[in-house]
């Protein structure tokens, strides 16, 4: 009987043990899905920004009406314009710094204020307000040339404008207005530099956290691989978490510009070759796990016979800790060190275990930089907007400079572009929003206005319009059926309201649906308050504008002054393969050895962030494949070219490790793979590339090194020559 207790003992314990682990399992990929999914938590922070100014303001507003002794509507209407232009200045300041953002909150009440001024001459003189649309409209985007400051005045001077033209206030107003403007700027640069201001050091931390849950993710996704033996979907899903991975590496890397954002200690060159050596890591891992699993696949029996190892490597590698990491790694190695794809693995797995262990262990902040990689000489090569990695607009600019063809008849710069097409856009959208409703027109230019907020193509403009119009159409049938609970309730009003713009602000970078969703039920309470009778047809009327204004804008997008998505996609691409010849230039050049040159890191860098790019202008395409024959091509293209950057990274990596002097032969290839680079980047067309007259490059490559190669740098010889092979299938065709 004792014996039993004790088993039924046993058993519960055992039971608490795997419950314990279970939710310890479950709270890390919890952890880790937050931290992978936003990057330094920069959208949660974007989200509590946008609640919290817009609900305190509402506060400081309210307080604010009564000293002043203005009350009833009018107060409303002070209040609400007031947190509105709080919104819009919070979303567009992302300063690091406090003096910048003081700076920059100084001049919202002004750029507001002019805008109100000037919405009285459409409230008294209706003739001017097609014009007077055109020319605000046209101000606001104009000025986004000169930095990100004057897009911030720029939209406030448009919504200042906007807003009063909505609300109209009388002209009598206007002192009281501006103070109320100056009072929600003032609270704002409060706001932004004490408790919602950004700790860069923090941030930087968080970022880190986030690269490393980016780098479990990819091990799972490899584990994913090798479960359902390689089918399709897991394999572009561990090609996705790769490209998620190198963004908050990139995003890592722009952080570095600042050394308050750095660890004490840490130098900001050594901070990026770590950078690298992750990325490097995590390639080396999901591609030889790629490897085994094809060979596995194809018959190759040692490979089906190392997989169960490579298993529990891979599982040891993202969960365990760094010596049973070491150790199983070890393991795998003796066991199968026949297969060349197993020391790949190998190698990747303990790079990554000893770049974790530098940083957790605070090594990283011990380490000498090289020569010219730190302190002043050190260069960002990934310039943040805000606190994200940049857009399309830097290709497409290019693609201005560099299209052929009725697309550069006119050499505008892009914000320049833009402010015309968005012009044209506003006087159309006011005429036909007239159609719908004489008094509620504007707001089928305040969809135009967001269209173009954010997107540099035709593609992403029509991509922005569609979400806006399929997110307004759901979030009005939200809203009318909140009507019911929040009527006459100004609590639950506004604090649904304020809900629902965090998750508009948390979205806004993810899907333009869901932001607009959130954004229109936010609107919804907001209608309730100033004019309770006629919310649901303000709702309805909106809905309306919303689509003209879409669909004005997307017309408009593409026919004036268009920025072809094609071309900024060329000119991205063209971009990447100068970036991976400069590269290798560096590392071919025998007088300027890459381990004293920290430009040789930088230019891998450069390479990623190029890489990334063609990625997202890529993926902005709209065109349905039925109309465009050539979009499968593309796609196989760019997945190409992510593999040529990858591989010259590798490349750079090895050749950073290698002790002076180069071994023979790397030169050599390293100049005649550049030389192919600047090749492909110069053919109009990459999908009509034919093989060069010399021959194939892998061939030529495999020749170069076959004649000089040892056995000391084998990881080396086999990196350059993967990057042969991957620019090899870019020029399939053989010339005639």
């Amino acid at each position: 009987m004792a014996g039993g207790h004790n088993a039924f003992l046993a058993d519960k314990v055992t039971t608490m043990s795997t419950a314990r682990v279970y939710a310890t399992s479950a709270w890390r990929d919890a952890k880790d899905n937050l931290w992978a999914a936003d990057p330094g938590l920069i959208r949660l922070r974007q989200g509590l920004r946008a609640a919290t100014a817009v609900g305190t303001t509402i506060l400081v507003q309210w307080i604010a009406s009564k000293i002043v002794g203005v009350d009833g509507k009018a107060a409303v209407l002070h209040i609400l314009l007031g947190a509105i232009v709080a919104l819009t200045a919070t979303n567009g300041i992302k300063e690091l710094h406090r003096s910048s953002t003081v700076k920059t909150c100084a001049g919202v009440p002004f750029s507001a204020g002019f805008g109100v001024s000037l919405s009285y001459v459409v409230t008294h003189h209706p003739a001017a307000t097609v014009p007077m649309f055109m020319v605000v409209v046209f101000i606001a985007v104009w000025v986004r040339r000169f930095g990100a400051r004057w897009q911030t005045w720029g939209t406030t001077f448009f919504f200042g404008f906007f807003l009063n033209v909505f609300i109209k206030l009388p002209a009598h107003t206007a002192p009281s207005v501006f103070v109320a403007l100056v009072v929600s700027a003032a609270w704002i640069a409060i706001l932004l530099t004490t408790a919602l201001h950004v700790d860069q050091r923090k941030l930087f931390v968080r970022t880190v956290s986030a690269l490393r849950a980016r780098m479990r993710s990819t091990v799972a996704a490899a584990l994913a691989v090798i479960d359902t033996n390689g089918s399709r979907r897991t394999v572009a899903q561990l090609r996705q978490e790769l490209a998620k991975a190198t963004d908050a590496a990139l995003l890592l890397d722009g952080l570095l510009a600042d050394e308050r954002s750095l660890p004490r200690g840490a130098s900001p060159g050594v901070l990026r070759r770590w950078i690298v050596d992750l990325e490097l890591g995590i390639d080396e891992v999901s591609s030889a796990t790629l490897d085994l699993v094809r060979r596995a696949a194809a018959g190759d029996a040692d490979a089906r016979a190392a997989l169960p190892a490579v298993r529990s490597t891979l599982e040891t590698l993202g969960w365990a800790d760094a010596d049973a990491a070491r150790t199983d790694a070890r393991n795998l190695l003796d066991r199968h060190r026949q297969l060349q794809p197993v020391r790949r693995l190998v190698s990747g797995d303990r790079l990554l275990i000893d770049a974790v262990d530098d940083w957790t262990s605070g090594r990283i902040r011990m380490q000498e930089a090289s020569a010219q990689g730190p302190g002043a000489d050190f260069v960002p090569k990934v310039t943040l907007a805000g606190w994200s990695l940049p857009g399309s607009a830097g290709p497409a600019a290019v693609a201005i400079k560099t299209a052929h063809g009725n697309r550069r008849w006119i050499p505008l710069r892009l914000t320049t572009r833009h402010a015309v097409q968005l012009a044209v856009t506003a006087g159309v959208a006011v005429e036909l929003g007239r159609l719908v409703s004489p008094d509620r027109y504007y707001w089928a230019v305040v969809t135009a206005f967001l269209m173009f907020t954010g997107a540099a193509t035709a593609s992403e403009t029509a991509r922005k319009a569609i979400g806006s119009m399929a997110g307004t159409f759901v979030g009005i049938w939200i809203a009318m059926s909140l009507e019911q609970l929040t009527a006459g309730n100004l609590a639950v009003s506004v604090s649904i309201m304020v809900a629902c713009i965090f998750f508009a602000q948390y979205y806004a970078q993810v899907s333009s649906l869901v932001s607009r969703l959130f954004m229109t039920v936010a609107l919804g309470q907001m209608f309730g308050l100033i004019e309770p009778a006629l919310e649901h047809n303000l709702l309805l009327t909106r809905l309306g504008e919303t689509v003209i204004g879409g669909l004005t804008g997307i017309v408009a997008s593409a026919v004036i002054l268009r920025v072809s998505t094609i071309d900024t996609q060329r000119a991205a691409r063209h971009a990447l393969l100068i970036r991976l010849a400069e590269l290798l230039d560096r590392c071919a050049d025998p007088t300027s050895h890459p381990r004293t040159d920290g430009d040789t890191l930088a230019a891998a860098i450069a390479v990623d962030e190029a890489a990334r790019q063609l990625s997202a202008v890529a993926g902005s395409h709209i065109r349905p494949i039925m109309l465009d024959s050539e979009a499968a091509g593309r796609t196989q293209r760019v997945t190409i070219l992510r593999l040529c950057a990858a591989g010259g990274r590798a490349v750079a990596q090895a050749v950073y490790r290698t002790e002076p002097p180069l071994p023979p032969g790397v030169s050599a290839a390293c100049t005649e793979l550049s030389a192919e680079c600047r090749r492909l980047a110069g053919l109009a067309r990459l999908g009509k590339a034919t093989t060069p007259p010399d021959g194939p490059v892998p061939q030529r490559i495999s020749d170069i090194l076959g004649a000089e190669r040892d056995d000391q740098h084998v990881v080396l010889y086999v990196r350059i020559q993967r990057l042969a092979d991957s620019l090899g299938l870019l020029s399939p065709v053989h010339s005639t």
